[in-house]
C-alpha cells in the first residue's frame, strides 16, 4: 500500500510511537514563535504532534491532511479542539488567511511531480498573507541519506500504546536521478506483516530556490542543520524559510528584468523596501537602462508601480533606497523620521535615496 503509515489505523499508531517530538520541531516552533499569536498553517500535518504544541503556544493553528486515519488520530488527542482540522490537500486553503505555514517531516519530498509541486507552492502563496513566511525541510540530496536506508541501519522495535510490538526496517526499491522509491516492512508480534511504499523527491538546493523564486517566495535562509548549520552539516538537511512577496515586488521585479535583458547591463543593484512587513528585496539593473528610465535618478522607476505598493501598504510611507553609494542598506529599518529627511534631501537635490508618502503624485511631480 502506497504511504500506508497515514492511512492504515494500525500504522498510524506504529507511525505515532516512532515519531515523538524532537529537534526537528524544535526548529519548527522557534521559526512559528517569531511571529508571537500568528495564524499558522500545517499543510500535512499527519497525527498531529507539532500543530497541538503550536496551539499550545498560544498560535491560531489549522492543519490539513489528505489522510483520514492520521486526522482520526490527531483529533482523538488532547488539546485537539483548539486545532482547526481540514481533510485535503492545499487546494482547500483559503486565501490570505496565514502568518505562517510550515511543512514538517520532509512533507515537501511527497511532491514528486513538478505540477504538484508547483501547484502546491502556488496554492501556500495564495493561503499566505503579503509577508508571511513559509518553512520546510527537505533532504539534501548532496547528503545520499537514502544509501543509509537498508535493514542493518534502519530498524526499529517499538512497544505501542496498546502493548503489543512491531519491528520495522526500510528497503530502498529503486533511484531515479533525485526520485527514490522505498518500502518500509512492519512485522508485528501477532504474525501480522504490513508494507508501506512510497517515492520521495530529494530536489538540489538550485532547484528549491528556483521553483520557490518562480512561486512568488523570496528566501530568507537556507539551512543544512536542525541547529540553524550551514549548508553541508552532518543532519543533511536542506531546512527552507521563506517569505512571501509583495504583489507589487513581482510587478516591479518583471519589469526590470525586461529592461536589464533589453539593455544587456547587470552591474547596478536597486534595493527596494515596501511595505509594511520592511521587505528588501534586491534587484539588478543595468546603469544604462536606469538612466533612460530616470533621468533624474531614480524618478521614472517608483512611479510604474508604487501606487500599487501605497494600496498594499494601506497608505503607509515607501522607501526606496540603495542609490549607488548608500552604505548600510541591510540595516535600514521603517522610521517615519527617516521617510521625511530623505524627502528634505530630495528636495534639495541631494540624492541619497527616494521616497514617497500618500500623496505619490504630489512627491513625483
Amino acid at each position: 500500500m502506497r504511504n500506508a503509515e497515514f492511512n492504515n489505523p494500525r500504522l498510524v499508531m506504529v507511525y505515532d510511537a516512532m515519531c515523538p517530538w524532537s529537534r526537528d520541531d524544535d526548529f519548527f516552533a522557534s521559526v512559528v514563535n517569531e511571529t508571537p499569536a500568528a495564524g499558522v498553517l500545517d499543510l500535512g500535518c499527519g497525527t498531529g504532534r507539532l500543530a497541538l504544541g503550536l496551539a499550545a503556544s498560544g498560535h491560531r493553528v489549522t492543519g490539513v491532511d489528505p489522510a483520514a486515519a492520521s486526522l482520526a488520530a490527531a483529533r482523538a488527542k488532547p488539546g485537539a479542539a483548539d486545532v482547526t482540522w481540514l481533510e485535503g490537500t492545499s487546494a482547500v486553503l483559503p486565501a490570505a488567511a496565514f502568518d505562517v505555514a510550515v511543512m514538517t517531516s520532509h512533507v515537501a519530498q511527497f511532491f514528486v511531480a513538478a505540477d504538484d509541486w508547483r501547484r502546491t507552492l502556488a496554492d501556500l502563496r495564495r493561503a499566505l498573507v503579503p509577508g508571511g513566511r513559509l518553512a520546510f525541510d527537505s533532504r539534501d540530496p548532496g547528503a545520499r541519506g537514502w544509501e543509509r536506508w537498508n535493514p542493518a541501519d534502519w530498524r526499529h522495535h517499538l512497544t505501542l500504546p496498546d502493548g503489543s510490538t512491531v519491528t520495522a526496517w526500510i528497503e530502498v526499491t529503486g533511484v531515479r536521478g533525485f526520485d527514490v522509491d522505498s518500502t518500509i516492512v512492519y512485522e508485528f508480534d501477532d504474525g501480522v506483516t504490513l508494507e508501506s511504499s512510497t517515492t520521495l523527491r530529494f530536489r538540489p538546493e538550485a532547484e528549491l530556490r528556483a521553483t520557490l523564486g518562480d512561486a512568488g517566495f523570496s528566501i530568507d535562509h537556507i539551512y543544512g542543520g536542525w541547529n540553524r548549520e550551514p549548508i553541508g552539516a552532518p543532519d543533511g538537511e536542506l531546512l527552507v524559510i521563506a517569505r512571501a512577496r509583495l504583489a507589487v515586488v513581482d510587478e516591479l521585479q518583471g519589469y526590470v528584468e525586461f529592461l536589464a535583458l533589453e539593455q544587456g547591463n547587470d552591474i547596478l543593484e536597486l534595493v527596494l523596501l515596501l511595505g509594511r512587513d520592511s521587505q528588501l528585496v534586491t534587484l539588478h539593473l543595468g546603469a544604462d537602462a536606469l538612466r533612460a528610465l530616470v533621468p533624474d535618478e531614480l524618478g521614472d522607476l517608483p512611479r510604474v508601480v508604487l501606487g500599487d505598493a501605497l494600496l498594499e501598504a494601506d497608505g503607509d510611507l515607501v522607501l526606496l533606497a540603495g542609490w549607488l553609494g548608500l552604505a548600510g542598506v541591510e540595516n535600514l529599518e521603517r522610521d517615519r523620521a527617516l521617510d521625511q529627511l530623505l524627502l528634505e534631501d530630495l528636495k534639495h537635490g541631494l540624492g541619497s535615496g527616494f521616497a514617497v508618502g500618500p500623496d505619490l503624485h504630489g512627491f513625483l511631480a
